[in-house]
């Protein structure tokens, strides 16, 4: 599948930050599109390409405009389970609370060292959760990349 991106013409994406998270979650997919679509290693490359869209749509339409995106995936986010340890996961765990746990991530490490751990990774992205944590813990330490997982099992 690599180089194949969807693009709809769906009436759904009328505001222009919609329309832009839309399209820069579907580019980042150039970067992440590692994880194996068939295992719970699919966040690697949908909840990253989400976390990536939204840092777009704050560069460029503001944080009232990613605030009100969070806050739409934060009721999605409320029906999601685990994202790790319960096998393929849904769209409220890949594309709502992977992306909010990011977000989590960045206010622990800061939006520095999480851009540095994924600028890192973007070389060669993780197929695996495990590349991902061993990346995290070299960046922020053990003690982070713990915590993270944590929540992901949550």
């Amino acid at each position: 599948r690599r180089g194949y991106i969807v693009l709809t013409e769906s009436g759904a994406l009328a505001p222009e930050a919609d329309a832009a998270e839309f399209i820069a979650h579907e580019l980042a997919h150039a970067w992440w599109s590692s994880g194996d679509p068939t295992t719970e290693h699919r966040w690697l490359s949908e909840s990253i390409a989400q976390y990536v869209a939204l840092r777009y749509v704050e560069a460029e339409f503001g944080l009232n405009a990613r605030n009100r995106i969070l806050d739409r995936m934060r009721e999605n986010a409320r029906k999601a389970g685990p994202i790790l340890g319960a096998g393929v996961r849904d769209d409220a765990e890949l594309y709502n609370k992977g992306p909010l746990l990011l977000f989590g991530l960045e206010e622990g490490i800061g939006r520095a060292r999480l851009d540095s751990l994924l600028a890192d990774l973007a070389h060669h992205p993780p197929d695996v959760t495990a590349e991902f944590m061993r990346a995290l813990a070299s960046i922020a330490g053990e003690e982070q990349a713990r915590a993270f997982e944590q929540a992901m099992r949550q």
